[in-house]
């Protein structure tokens, strides 16, 4: 093969382009396989368990945004309707945007409860969820909040046990606890996006927390301390992951938070592909957007170490992989005239980092299926079965990242770029395909 001296510049220039992508890509992949590894080499100490109930209970205002969810909406309000939780000191607030009949729903367990449960409806989407939160937060009387998507059950042990370190620990700002799945094994979509979703709930959260690494509220089952959200003005309206937004803000601000994967809120996985994609899009431009907005204060601030500081950027940045593996691949594609050898290599050596990912998060659901045993029947059984099925949900994730990148390229793009986008919600359906075991973590009171 004869090569002119302008097909040797191409390839010089696709060469470095592609050095450029693949060591923009092992950067975010070691990351990703640290974070990992960090969670897997210690057990987060449970500081949670010196908590105990107090003697009197706080008012708890749970906020419920609605739009459209006519198939989950009874589910949510009977969960809700179940907490353990003094019934003179809750309340349940539904802030409605619905067309399909849900407020009709709504309405009607308002009349039959109407001393806990108050429907606000709204004509307009004004703020989308945040619009939905912030009018729940202006109506409530309660000193803490609860937060639930519509599609997630939490367990009635909930509050109880959620509520203690906020009200021993007045530097918190809001417990998370871990977000389960009601309908993991529907299709290959949900056992696909499940494993990602294990991988962050069982390990990134955990490691975070257990390092003091920046980490954020995941928009549902969690309770927030009120005076830390109206401190910073309420629920930030102006982008696609309010959760997010607010998360960083009160870490930048000096609030702390509590993770606590003992308590499992459950809630529902999209099932079909072109659901997942318009989450992931939603979710990969909203981080995006998070970094332009708050990169300087966070490299400005007093208050983190320089390592916070970087893994923060790291976080709020971890969707540009997805530009930077389509960049490989076009670089390859155009160094294929210039040193085939050489692209043979570089070839391999992007499908390993491209693999990696998947490969992390599979590894670390790996590891959580051996601790999340409940110590009763054949161990190593249980533990041979659910490695066997978790390789399976990685060949599922394998298999749609290359469109992940696809989309996460455009999102990350387009925020970049300002491009306005709707709130897409996602459709839920009130599935349940597998049992929902809740532990208790205190005593009772």
């Amino acid at each position: 093969m004869r090569l002119t001296a302008g097909s040797i510049h191409m390839g010089w220039l696709s060469f470095a382009f592609t050095l450029f992508f693949f060591t923009v890509l092992i950067l975010y992949v070691t990351n990703h396989l640290l974070v990992s590894l960090k969670a897997m080499g210690r057990r987060r100490e449970k500081d949670w368990e010196r908590f105990r109930p107090p003697r009197e209970w706080p008012t708890v205002s749970v906020h419920l945004p609605f739009h459209n969810e006519r198939r989950v909406a009874a589910r949510i309000l009977e969960a809700c309707l179940g907490l353990d939780y003094p019934r003179d000191r809750l309340e349940i607030i539904v802030v409605d945007d619905s067309d399909d009949g849900t407020t009709e729903i709504a309405r009607r367990f308002e009349a039959s409860h109407p001393s806990l449960v108050r429907v606000i409806h709204r004509a307009e989407r004004r703020g989308f969820k945040a619009g939905a939160l912030n009018l729940a937060l202006a109506e409530s009387r309660g000193d803490f909040i609860a937060v639930f998507d519509a599609d997630y059950v939490p367990p009635p042990i909930f509050l109880k046990e959620a509520l203690p370190p906020l009200l021993a620990r007045g530097d918190l700002a809001f417990v998370q606890t871990r977000c389960g799945h009601l309908n993991a094994e529907y299709n290959w979509v949900t056992r696909a996006a499940a494993t990602a979703h294990e991988w962050f709930w069982n390990r990134e959260q955990k490691a975070r927390y257990a390092t003091g690494f920046f980490t954020h509220f995941g928009g549902t089952g969690a309770v927030f301390r009120r005076r830390a959200i109206t401190e910073l003005g309420g629920w930030p309206e102006g982008t696609l992951t309010e959760d997010l937004d607010l998360s960083v803000r009160l870490q930048l601000s000096g609030w702390r938070y509590l993770y606590m994967p003992e308590i499992t809120c459950p809630g529902e996985i999209p099932i079909r592909l072109r659901d997942l994609l318009r989450q992931q899009f939603r979710w990969a431009k909203g981080f995006t957007q998070c970094l332009i907005r708050h990169t300087p204060r966070i490299l400005k601030s007093r208050r983190l170490s320089w390592m916070q500081k970087m893994e923060a950027v790291m976080q709020l940045s971890s969707y540009f992989t997805a530009p930077a593996l389509i960049g490989l691949m076009i670089s390859i594609a155009i160094s294929i005239t210039a040193s085939p050898p050489s692209l043979l290599r570089l070839t391999g050596l992007s499908l390993l980092g491209e693999a990696a990912i998947p490969m992390a998060a599979g590894l670390a659901t790996l590891r959580s299926r051996d601790e999340e045993g409940d110590g009763e029947g054949d161990k190593r059984g249980l533990r041979v079965r659910g490695k066997v099925e978790a390789l399976h949900h990685l060949l599922y994730l394998a298999a749609v990242t290359p469109l992940f990148a696809i989309v996460y390229t455009k999102a990350v793009i387009e925020a970049l770029l300002g491009v306005a986008s709707p709130f897409h919600r996602t459709p839920k359906y009130g599935l349940v395909t597998e049992p929902q075991p809740y532990k208790r973590v205190y005593a009772s009171a």
